[in-house]
């Protein structure tokens, strides 16, 4: 799959794993399996709002809803529940004051235009030199919005700060 090709990228950077857009926690279990199965003791962090309707418009899914399937997702992994924080609330209020350290692997999986607006200028200085950034929306016919929002971030970097990369999923690598 995926991520278990485009991981192993991140060998020897330092940081920890962030994804934003947690919902049911396919991708968090699937991430901390993958941490766990590395060895070098990252943590990870989930960001998700849970609410609905979400305030972006985009549809939601009630915390009830969505926790057993989260928690069943990681315990299935065997990551001690240290290295794990689930973090619930919009993006505009968590990510900014939460402490993540930096980072070495990234995954927006926010579908608006909003989240990733609000995402990408949040978290990139976080990026390691070498981190990896999975793009889950970009180029997705059904979510434009995303794509405009990465674009319009990318257009305001140095090119050579980060190399995007097509493939299943787009991800961007940081130089």
């Amino acid at each position: 799959n995926f991520f278990k090709r485009v991981y192993p990228l991140i060998a020897g950077v330092p940081g920890n794993v962030v994804e934003c857009g947690v919902l049911y926690g396919y991708t968090l279990g699937l991430l901390a399996t993958l941490i766990e199965r590395e060895g070098a003791g990252r943590h990870l962090f989930g960001f998700d709002a849970w609410v609905e309707p979400r305030t972006d418009g985009a549809p939601g899914v009630s915390w009830e809803k969505a926790f057993h399937a989260v928690d069943a997702a990681l315990a299935a992994s065997l990551i001690p529940s240290a290295q794990v924080e689930v973090v619930r609330g919009e993006f505009k209020d968590t990510l900014a004051t939460k402490e993540t350290g930096p980072l070495a692997f990234l995954h927006l999986d926010c579908d608006s235009y909003a989240a990733y607006f609000e995402t990408l200028p949040t978290l990139w200085p976080r990026l390691s030199k070498g981190a990896i950034v999975v793009l889950d929306e970009y180029h997705s016919p059904k979510w434009t919005e995303a794509t405009s929002a990465v674009d319009e971030f990318l257009a305001k970097l140095d090119s050579s700060s980060y190399e995007l990369v097509p493939d299943i999923r787009w991800y961007i690598r940081r130089t």
